[in-house]
């Protein structure tokens, strides 16, 4: 299961397994590891931004 699918699941359940917490923070580690290389930003899907009450 990659990074997308885990948000969506979080979304629709607002639960996350010490599985998925795990994965998260080695997601966000590997993310700030790398934030230097990143020079796009995509936006959230629709629902997602919603959920999070984000524009």
């Amino acid at each position: 299961m990659d990074l997308t699918e885990r948000i969506k699941d979080y979304v629709a359940t607002e639960l996350l397994s010490s599985i998925e917490l795990d994965f998260l923070e080695g997601e966000l580690w590997e993310a700030t590891q790398n934030i230097a290389e990143i020079n796009t930003v995509f936006k959230a899907p629709k629902n997602i931004c919603e959920k999070l009450d984000l524009d």
